[in-house]
């Protein structure tokens, strides 16, 4: 959740854009919804049964025989619906599974002399904020660094409290509400020591396999006293036995009106 240095096109720094920062912090905040991986492991009994309900009914092709992974990432940027900075440089994704952590690596696919190192660096940093989109991580990887404070049942579904189990994170709490009877994640909130202080978040999915796969995230927050949306759709297609990202956009919105958004396409899948 930490900012990075990002320029936009990738060349103005966030601190002179407000919406730069708000784009870069609720990229994580939002593939912290995917699959929440802001590295929250709960240490309850209570909890890690539920961690283990959900994981058994999310989608995870690492957990279905897929051992590596590479695909090709063309991508647009756009400023507003009707200005868009066209075509960036294509980007690759690798994946190896491993026997404690799994290798994954950014890499710009063909470097010319238009990208200059910097320019290069700072794709990759953004790039990193999306590897759960491509392979999501599994709950029990990422559920690291808070522990369960309370649980509370209601004809709305399940609500979890996480409380961080160090003094020094961004993060002062997440709450989640799960569907017991699908065993989802519906919505959490995520209470932050900077803002913005409280980010709401709902999510929306897709069964393949009888298992969940995540197909759009929507929070919601404020900051300077207005009010942001920020979405991330995810489109889906099978690749030798596996449904895999083909599409997936980011928007970024403030009453309405779009401030950045990016559209990633996903192709040359090469597998195991």
């Amino acid at each position: 959740m930490n900012p990075k240095r990002i320029f936009h096109p990738f060349f103005i720094p966030i601190s002179h854009r407000t919406d730069f920062f708000l784009h870069l912090l609720l990229t994580s905040v939002l593939l912290f919804l995917l699959v929440l991986p802001s590295k929250l492991h709960a240490t309850g009994p209570t909890s890690d049964a539920w961690i283990q309900k959900l994981d058994q009914n999310y989608y995870y092709p690492q957990n279905l025989g897929l051992l590596k992974l590479t695909v090709d990432i063309q991508w647009e940027t756009s400023l507003s619906d009707a200005e868009s900075t066209g075509r960036n440089p294509e980007v690759q994704f690798h994946w190896e599974k491993g026997n404690r952590l799994d290798h994954r690596e950014f890499s710009i696919k063909k470097k010319d002399g238009n990208i200059s190192d910097q320019r290069a660096n700072e794709i990759i940093q953004l790039f990193q904020n999306y590897q759960e989109v491509v392979l999501p991580h599994t709950l029990n990887q990422n559920f690291m660094g808070f522990e369960l404070i309370g649980k509370k049942e209601t004809k709305n579904g399940i609500y979890l409290r996480f409380a961080p189990s160090t003094a020094n994170h961004p993060n002062r709490g997440i709450e989640l509400r799960i569907d017991p009877g699908k065993l989802q994640i519906k919505t959490f909130k995520i209470s932050r020591n900077g803002p913005p202080h409280l980010v709401t978040s709902h999510m929306q999915y897709i069964k393949k396999g009888n298992q969940w796969l995540v197909a759009e995230t929507l929070s919601q927050f404020e900051m300077n006293k207005q009010s942001y949306q920020e979405t991330i759709s995810i489109f889906y297609h099978p690749v030798e036995g596996f449904w895999l990202p083909k599409k997936a956009v980011h928007r970024l919105t403030l009453k309405g009106n779009l401030l950045n958004s990016h559209t990633f396409r996903f192709h040359n899948y090469r597998l195991n």
